[in-house]
C-alpha cells in the first residue's frame, strides 16, 4: 500500500522524474516523463538523436558529456536544452532543465541514477529577456559622451564606470573599480567629493553640482554633475549614480568672456590701455571692435 501511494504521489509531480542505470536504460519513470519520452522512455543518450534536443548554452551533446558509464552515475549539474516545436509545426522552442544525480537502493546493488527533467522556457525566456536588456542599457551607458559612475553607499567605493570616464580621468575601469575618491585624488579634492556624494545620498531628489574642478592625468578639468541616490526595497540609500559633463572649454571660454569685458569696461573709464591678454585674444572678444591690438586706428 505504501509503495502504491509512493507512485501516486510521484506520478502528480510536474517535473519528470527517471530511474537510469550505468548505460542511460530508463529503469522506471513517473506520470510527467512518460508524458515527455512516451510510455516507453527513450533511453536517455538518445535523446539528443530522437527528441532533437541540443544543449542551450552551445556546449558539447549530452553524450559527450556522459564520457562513460560512470560518468552517469556520477551525475551532472542542471542544463538547459533546447527542445524544437513538437509535430513539426512553426512555433517557439521550449526549453528543458536535466539534471542528473546519484542515487543508491540499498536493495539492489546496480548503480543507478535518478534524472529530473522540468520545463523551464517561461523561465528561459524571461532570464533572456532580461539579458537584452542589460545589454542594451550597456551599450547606452558606455557610448554617452558624459562620465557615468556608480558608488556603493557605505564605503563610497566605484562599482560600475564607464568609457567616457575612463577617458576623462585617464584612468582605467579596472583602476577604479573597488576603491574610492581618496585612492585618486589629493586630499582636500577627495573630501569635497566625499562630502558631496553624502549629502546626496541622504538627499530625496538628485543633487545638481554646475560646476566643480577635478585634478586629471589630462590636467585640470571643470566638470557639471549630477548625483543621483539609488535606494533599495526599504528606501535606504545602496548607490549613488554620478553622470558628469566635462565643461573645461565651456569655462575656459567664460572666464575669457569675463577677462574681456572687465578689460573693455577698464578701458572706457579710461583705467588703462587695452592690450591683448598673455593667452592671446579670443575670437569672441566684445572689444575686438575698437582694440588697439585689431583696429591699428586706435593706436596711439
Amino acid at each position: 500500500m505504501g509503495e502504491v501511494c509512493s507512485q501516486d504521489i510521484l506520478d502528480v509531480l510536474p517535473e519528470g522524474l527517471l530511474v537510469v542505470d550505468a548505460r542511460g536504460e530508463i529503469r522506471w519513470a513517473n506520470r510527467a516523463a512518460r508524458d515527455l519520452l512516451g510510455e516507453d522512455p527513450i533511453p536517455l543518450l538518445e535523446w539528443e538523436h530522437r527528441l532533437g534536443w541540443t544543449p542551450a548554452d552551445g556546449g558539447p551533446p549530452l553524450d559527450a558529456r556522459i564520457l562513460d558509464t560512470d560518468a552517469v552515475l556520477q551525475g551532472l549539474p542542471p542544463s538547459v536544452w533546447v527542445a524544437p516545436p513538437t509535430g513539426g509545426e512553426p512555433g517557439e522552442p521550449r526549453y528543458w532543465e536535466v539534471e542528473i544525480r546519484p542515487w543508491t537502493d540499498p536493495e539492489d546493488p546496480v548503480g543507478k541514477a535518478l534524472v529530473r527533467v522540468r520545463e523551464v522556457t517561461d523561465l528561459h525566456l524571461q532570464r533572456s529577456a532580461l539579458e537584452r536588456d542589460r545589454c542594451f542599457l550597456e551599450s547606452i551607458v558606455e557610448n554617452v559622451p558624459a562620465m557615468v559612475f556608480l558608488k556603493e553607499a557605505r564605503h563610497l567605493r566605484f562599482v560600475r564606470f564607464n568609457r567616457a570616464g575612463e577617458e576623462l580621468l585617464g584612468l582605467s575601469r579596472e583602476d577604479l573599480i573597488g576603491r574610492n575618491d581618496h585612492d585618486f585624488f589629493p586630499k582636500d579634492q577627495a573630501d569635497f567629493f566625499t562630502e558631496r556624494d553624502r549629502e546626496a545620498l541622504q538627499a530625496r531628489d538628485p543633487v545638481d553640482i554646475p560646476e566643480e574642478p577635478i585634478q586629471t592625468a589630462h590636467g585640470l578639468r571643470w566638470l557639471h554633475t549630477r548625483k543621483v541616490p539609488i535606494r533599495d526595497a526599504r528606501g535606504e540609500p545602496a548607490f549613488l549614480l554620478g553622470i558628469s559633463v566635462d565643461i573645461t572649454e565651456q569655462k575656459t571660454a567664460t572666464m575669457a568672456l569675463e577677462k574681456a569685458r572687465e578689460a573693455v569696461h577698464g578701458v572706457r573709464a579710461g583705467h588703462f590701455v587695452p592690450r591683448p591678454p598673455d593667452d592671446g585674444c579670443p575670437p569672441y572678444c566684445p572689444a575686438a571692435a575698437f582694440c588697439w591690438h585689431c583696429r591699428p586706428r586706435y593706436r596711439g
